[in-house]
């Protein structure tokens, strides 16, 4: 028979989402009890996700940790625009921005570099030849003859593209089928009047994790390189099968 188990401590906290994480302790003198009957399922109408048992440093103590998930969920999208519906809940957006390296050819100003540093594309290899030299009016831009100069695009292949990932993630009561939907191509995306111009954004599916009986969704959106018209067409074929 084990001893009556006694509360510790409590430990909370809340994100900006509304998500809580609370963190309970108690003592139990009996293992199997303080495993399978210390904690209760639920506690402040949050939900346990987790119990950890170990010795006290008397060894004739189990201390007890659960660890308890919920908090103030939206129902459906979670709000377009942000902010939150008065019950604690709210939408966080985030921006994470990417930079890698990628073929010179793919700038969307090739055509005007080709023309001012004297480039040329080898059909065989595909690579971008540049001229090891070029006059001072060339490498000014200005065109015409003069004392030449080393070529600052001799041996550039690749230059560094910037990307990113647009997420909004909210706390919700459920889960629908469009989380797991991707591939669409959009103009605009939730939360963000920033315009992106010669750009588009290609949904992504969803992160969804459980929090308690509450789901923290993840919602992302890839941001493209600089594309013309034509190449917004292409993506929607390829990712929507747009003909």
């Amino acid at each position: 028979m084990s001893q009556k188990f006694e509360l510790l401590g409590l430990n909370a906290r809340k994100e900006r989402t509304g998500a809580v994480t609370l963190t309970a302790k108690w003592a139990n003198s009996n293992y199997n009890d303080a495993l399978f009957g210390t904690a209760p399922t639920q506690l402040n109408q949050l939900d346990l996700v987790s119990v950890e048992v170990e010795k006290d440093e008397s060894g004739q103590m189990y201390i007890v940790t659960g660890i308890y998930e919920g908090g103030n969920a939206v129902d459906g999208g979670g709000g377009g625009g942000g902010g939150g519906d008065g019950d604690g809940s709210s939408v966080v957006y985030e921006w994470s921005p990417t930079f890698e390296q990628v073929d010179i050819l793919t700038h969307p100003k090739i055509d005007d570099l080709l023309k001012k540093y004297k480039g040329s594309v080898d059909p065989e290899s595909g690579s971008v030849r540049w001229e090891e030299e070029l006059s001072e009016g060339q490498a000014s831009g200005l065109g015409g003859q003069g004392k030449s100069t080393k070529n600052p695009m001799l041996g550039v292949r690749e230059y560094l593209a910037m990307g990113g990932v647009w997420s909004k993630k909210s706390l919700r009561n459920s889960i629908t089928n469009d989380l797991f939907e991707s591939g669409s191509v959009v103009a605009t995306v939730p939360g963000l009047t920033v315009d992106v111009r010669e750009r588009f954004w290609l949904k992504m599916p969803s992160v969804v994790v459980s929090r308690g009986k509450k789901w923290e969704v993840t919602e992302r959106w890839m941001l493209s390189g600089v594309k013309g018209a034509r190449s917004v067409e292409a993506a929607k074929s390829i990712y929507e099968g747009q003909t």
